[in-house]
């Protein structure tokens, strides 16, 4: 006998047949939550291809171009003034400005040796003077008026008696005309430095609108239209005058 063991199949346990179903995955709602709160990097201005980039030593052809009516006449202006003519300006300019100092300093060392010579030949005079009356080592003195009132004659006599007296008129004449020349010089160079820097002021404005955005780049037209105003124009724009309330009200 086979015995009774049934035939087919058997059964595998009670683990259903088909697809068990899965759960959905969850969404990552708190890392789509950060992407969003997380501060995203500022971007830049778009950059202008058309606007070239101009710096103190560009072409002063180029500067001239984008630079302001003002700025336009500074920048002529100083320029005939101090015979600059060449296209690198600044170059120009800054070797025009080595050569007032390295003049200047000339000048300095010349004017103070006529000064330490100057001031030697008028102490020797105020000791011949001081030998003659006693009083004057006094300002203070009450009788240096005296002298000065009744005796200006006599005094003037013994300084121009003096065997360095034509020495000190001389060194007089050279030290005011050392002093005119280093004036002259001052003048130069700090009209060289305004060049220079109504050069590099024209230069960072035009590159303004390549590196900042439009409002920025408004809001400095506005600041400028402000400066080249006047306190009159801006008063009666934003404050109309009221008239005054009579004195019996």
């Amino acid at each position: 006998a086979t015995g009774n063991a049934p035939t087919g199949n058997a059964p595998t346990g009670n683990a259903p047949t088909g697809n068990a179903p899965t759960d959905s995955p969850k969404s990552d709602d708190k890392s789509d939550d950060k992407s969003e709160d997380s501060p995203q990097p500022a971007s830049l201005p778009p950059a202008n291809t058309q606007q070239p980039w101009l710096t103190l030593d560009s072409s002063f052809d180029l500067l001239l171009n984008q630079a302001s009516i003002p700025e336009r006449q500074v920048l002529i202006g100083l320029s005939n003034e101090l015979h600059l003519t060449e296209d690198s300006r600044a170059k120009e300019a800054r070797e025009l400005a080595n050569q007032i100092q390295r003049e200047k300093k000339k000048l300095d060392i010349d004017y103070r040796k006529k000064t330490t010579e100057y001031k030697q030949i008028a102490s020797s005079i105020v000791r011949r003077l001081q030998q003659q009356w006693p009083e004057m080592s006094n300002r203070w003195h009450p009788q240096v008026q005296e002298i000065m009132a009744h005796e200006s004659q006599n005094v003037v006599s013994v300084i121009k008696k003096h065997s360095r007296f034509r020495r000190l008129e001389e060194l007089g004449r050279e030290r005011q005309a050392l002093s005119k020349r280093k004036f002259d010089h001052d003048r130069q160079w700090i009209k060289v430095q305004r060049l220079l820097r109504t050069m590099e002021n024209v230069a960072l404005a035009s590159n303004l609108p390549i590196v900042a955005s439009p409002e920025i780049v408004d809001r400095f037209h506005q600041l400028t239209a402000l400066e080249n105003g006047t306190l009159g124009d801006g008063a009666t724009q934003s404050a109309p005058r009221t008239a005054r309330p009579a004195a019996n009200e």
